[in-house]
């Protein structure tokens, strides 16, 4: 099945608009020490910047993205999928003892996907159709999670305002609560109940049936695990 969260174009502008914000009117006694960077990890790949609220305090908004195509199988029936994410994650991280240790916590906004699509003749049982003029065609789906969510996590960073400058490097773990995912489905190409439009309540029961499979399979990722490493300049 192809899986696919709407867009949230939106709110990812306005997330990098805060963030570029902030790096250029840096709050209170700021020596402007802007860090920028570049990060990867389970979000995507893409650039970050920091900018320091206080001695301990520092603001850092990044864009993430990521795409794969993957093949998958669930409930018995066989997927053709592509996974895509697009995250804005914006945080304040706090380094309790002003060294390189912070917790960090703020929101991310999410145009995560992952679509699908699969044979309805997978669906309904039909393993082996004597003819693929007879088939009854495909449907795709898609997941759906909260396109906004916050974020908690820890990780190594420079603290707040920093006398030196020049290249540092950063980790992060943490967990994305994004909710419950919910699958919705729906009939793709399907010739055959153009012909036969009395079949297509019982393949919309079909339907439906999975979906409610896939949620039971997939009800335990509320969460989101976030690990990144990075490389930024602080200027």
């Amino acid at each position: 099945m192809r899986h696919r969260c709407r867009s949230r174009t939106p709110a990812l502008a306005r997330g990098l608009t805060l963030a570029l914000t902030l790096s250029v009117f840096p709050s209170g006694d700021s020596q402007a020490e802007v860090s920028l960077g570049l990060k990867a990890g389970s979000l995507g790949v893409g650039p970050e910047i920091s900018v320091p609220l206080g001695q301990r305090l520092n603001f850092r908004g990044g864009l993430f993205v990521y795409d794969l195509d993957v093949d998958y199988t669930a409930s018995g029936v066989a997927y053709e999928g592509n996974i895509q994410l697009q995250n804005v994650l914006v945080l304040v991280d706090w380094h309790p003892s002003g060294g390189s240790f912070r917790l960090s916590a703020g929101l991310a906004w999410n145009d995560n996907s992952i679509e699908g699509e699969a044979s309805l003749d997978d669906l309904v049982g039909l393993e082996n159709p004597f003819d693929p003029l007879i088939s009854l065609g495909t449907f795709r789906g898609e997941t759906k999670v909260d396109p906004v969510a916050p974020y908690l996590g820890f990780g190594w960073g420079k603290a707040g305002h920093s006398a030196s400058s020049g290249w540092g490097f950063s980790a992060d773990i943490g967990v994305l609560l994004h909710g419950k995912p919910e699958v919705e489905l729906s009939i793709a190409d399907s010739p055959i109940l153009v012909l036969l439009p009395e079949l297509r309540p019982f393949v919309e029961l079909l339907l439906e049936v999975e979906e409610l499979e896939l949620e039971q399979e997939i009800d335990s990722y509320q969460y989101f695990p976030v690990v990144s490493l990075g490389v930024s300049y602080r200027f």
